[in-house]
């Protein structure tokens, strides 16, 4: 008979004394447990060309090991690009959790959610999510933040929040596919936000909204900020976007517009900076 996955994933923490002439599942887990318990501080890494079968098992294995997890680290693989990621980040990449939080407390406290809603607009941090479609199947990722509807049942959330201050634009928009082709149709909106570090530690972002069905995404500059006494801005969620499929209860309206604040985001950003000795451009 076959190891059940939970088996095999116990034998990659059973033996540290492999060869070393090819990459085994057991040889990535433990060169990237040593890579994560050596950190220092933010860091990031990132491995290609790492099979699916070995992807998936190497992130969920670390994920559940105690020592990784006490780190605080944001794994992800995914099938398509074969790429594996490690990431360990600094505050400014996780100031769109705080932002997000405060935008969903701000919708209660001003009506746009009733109270009993609040099972169906569940805001969370990093979790782990390993239920893809093809062919992302063997894909495993963990957001920055999230809004799932759990009384639906759905596996997956609808809205998807990632950040990116190491990884590329590029990667970014490899997250962004698998939300909303690996996550089909459970995962409405993704939410990109892009830092890049400047010379004397200037920053510089924007953020985008990616929408399914909708083909050109909608870009926001957040650094450099526009010039005083320009009109606010903001990204508009729907309450359809909240739902899988977009279905919502009974008695709302799909299109109710919930706008989440570029000025408050770019507040928590520089909060994020002068904490780490930076500044926006």
């Amino acid at each position: 008979m076959a190891p059940t996955t939970s088996e095999t994933t116990r034998a990659l923490r059973s033996h540290s004394n492999m060869p070393q002439a090819t990459r085994t599942p057991q040889q990535l887990f433990y060169y990237l447990k040593d890579r994560i318990l050596q950190a220092n501080g933010p860091d990031y890494l990132e491995m290609e060309g790492i099979p699916p079968a070995t992807g998936h098992l190497v992130a969920r294995s670390l994920s559940e090991d105690g020592d990784v997890e006490r780190k605080s680290v944001i794994m992800g693989y995914n099938s398509i690009t074969q790429t594996f990621s490690v990431n360990m980040p600094n505050g400014l990449h996780n100031c769109c959790l705080s932002w997000a939080t405060e935008q969903h407390k701000d919708a209660f406290m001003q009506g746009f959610f009733a109270p009993g809603e609040a099972r169906h607009v569940r805001l969370c941090g990093t979790d782990r999510f390993d239920n893809f479609l093809p062919p992302y199947t063997a894909s495993y990722k963990e957001p920055d933040a999230f809004i799932i509807n759990p009384a639906s049942g759905s596996p997956l959330p609808s809205i998807v929040t990632e950040s990116g201050y190491s990884e590329s634009v590029r990667k970014l928009y490899d997250h962004k596919d698998l939300w909303l082709q690996g996550g089909a149709p459970h995962v409405n909106v993704v939410i990109l936000l892009k830092w890049y570090k400047r010379i004397r530690n200037r920053i510089a972002g924007w953020v985008e909204l990616h929408r399914r069905g909708v083909g050109v995404p909608l870009r926001i500059t957040l650094f450099p900020a526009p010039p005083s006494g320009t009109p606010p801005q903001h990204l508009t969620l729907f309450r359809s976007d909240l739902y899988p499929g977009g279905v919502v209860p009974a008695g709302r309206n799909a299109n109710d517009a919930w706008e989440w604040s570029i000025d408050i985001l770019r507040e928590h950003a520089r909060d994020a900076m002068r904490r780490e000795g930076l500044v926006p451009v």
